[in-house]
């Protein structure tokens, strides 16, 4: 009973602290996931390129982004690639943000705890899969 009834406070406390403020669903730290990619490469029947197919290998799964509330660190696990930080801002409908870093806009569709991206160096119909580890 007592258990239940801590529950029941932190998941009010949750909700108060929620409250009418407008929520930041990319706050957080969210990695590359290369397994889920390519398992959207393989169920929607898109046909890549040798070259697009060596992309995917050498890149993906790599790329870690830090969201906080007014600045993202991207950074690479493998260190290939210098750690950035750059201020944003953001526009969401829904589950549907649009980023804006250094003018341009990104933009990423929340799926549970993970995100997805069009990716420009191939095409529209292609996307990759971030998820949420923090």
């Amino acid at each position: 009973m007592m258990k239940r009834a801590v529950m029941l406070l932190l998941g009010l406390s949750l909700m108060v602290g929620c409250g009418s403020v407008t929520s930041n669903e990319l706050e957080g730290r969210w990695q590359s996931d290369k397994d889920k990619t390519l398992e959207y490469i393989q169920t929607s029947g898109l046909q890549l390129t040798k070259g697009q197919s060596d992309f995917v290998d050498k890149i993906f799964g790599k790329l870690t982004f830090d969201v906080r509330e007014k600045d993202v660190t991207i950074s690479w696990t493998d260190g290939s690639l210098p750690t950035e930080t750059k201020s944003y801002t953001y526009t969401n409908q829904g589950n549907v943000y649009t980023v804006t870093i250094d003018g341009k806009d990104y933009i990423y569709t929340i799926e549970d705890d993970c995100m997805w991206v069009s990716v420009d160096e191939f095409n529209d119909d292609m996307r990759e899969y971030f998820c949420r580890v923090e």
